[in-house]
């Protein structure tokens, strides 16, 4: 460690260098994807981080981000597309709609499987089990929704209230459903009782959005009225962290799969990514992002932007 300092104190910083390259990794833009005119709003990687879906406006593409070649473009005239997620097998994607429906689709063919049908009001979200049997969704009705896989039925509802349900992270081995409501109310769920196991509300008056830590320890939302994100622990329900940056409005938040970063998009044209033990901003990208994912292995970034296309940093 003494002859380190010394070597910076002459000028020689290699050995620094390479603690910053390892401890903060500092992604680039490698890539624009261009799919045409279409608003995209949706981008979720598939498991082996080869892949991206990518949903908005009556639209689905799926993209071969290495060789960056649209593997397909698939159209729903009659409807938005507001969610898309990868079985995790690679094979199958399931997207959800504001025509109350959710679809799966192969991804080699790019034709679609089955429509699943039981929501009475246009879908918000969905999510996937880790094992790969589940499909859970949320919807405007007030209900969430298991469906089997195999089976392409619905085994469970759960009827929350007469709020919207916003969000359905899995969490827990797939034994834990958590939604979000736009109350800014936290919900946990048996999915194989139905039963409700916890609740909680979060007092602010106007929360933008949120997501949850892998394991379902931490949530994390933004406050539209500070341009701050807060991290709560579950269990205490109490805010643990403020994490203070951003000029404007922030527009979404995701967990690094590690549970220690975690990255935020706003207004400001900024995308930040948190230490989420000590509240420290770790690295600042210039992006007007609407949507933003981390690929599972965390070596890579896919935000789309206005216009229509997709920009993957790494």
């Amino acid at each position: 460690n003494w002859l380190r300092i010394m070597n910076i104190q002459f000028g020689w910083i290699d050995d620094f260098y390479k603690i910053i390259i390892k401890y903060a990794k500092p992604f680039r833009l490698l890539k624009v994807l261009r799919g045409g005119q279409h608003i995209i709003t949706g981008v979720k990687f598939s498991g082996d981080n080869r892949k991206i879906v990518a949903v908005g406006d009556k639209i689905i593409q799926i993209w071969d981000i290495e060789t960056e070649k649209q593997l397909y473009k698939l159209t729903e005239p009659y409807s938005r597309i507001n969610a898309a997620v990868f079985l995790p097998d690679g094979n199958t994607i399931v997207t959800c709609s504001s025509n109350k429906i959710i679809q799966l689709w192969d991804v080699n063919s790019g034709t679609r499987i089955k429509t699943l049908k039981g929501h009475l009001h246009s879908v918000f979200d969905i999510n996937v089990s880790l094992d790969g049997k589940y499909i859970v969704s949320s919807s405007a009705d007030g209900t969430l929704r298991l469906w089997d896989v195999n089976d392409k039925k619905e085994i469970q509802k759960l009827v929350c209230h007469s709020n919207v349900v916003l969000s359905v992270p899995y969490l827990l081995d797939d034994q834990i459903i958590v939604s979000t409501f736009d109350d800014n109310t936290i919900n946990t769920w048996n999915i194989t009782s139905g039963e409700k196991l916890k609740e909680f509300k979060v007092h602010f008056d106007d929360v933008g959005c949120n997501t949850f830590s892998p394991d379902g320890t931490f949530v994390a939302f933004s406050v539209n009225d500070d341009n701050t994100v807060r991290i709560w622990d579950v269990a205490s329900e109490k805010e643990i962290r403020v994490l203070k940056g951003h000029a404007g409005t922030v527009k979404g938040l995701t967990y690094f799969r590690d549970g220690q970063t975690l990255i935020s998009w706003s207004d400001d044209d900024t995308i930040y990514l948190w230490d989420v033990n000590s509240g420290n901003k770790k690295l600042k990208l210039i992006c007007d992002a609407n949507n933003v994912d981390v690929s599972p292995d965390g070596k890579t970034i896919a935000a789309t932007v206005w216009g229509g296309s997709i920009e993957i940093w790494g």
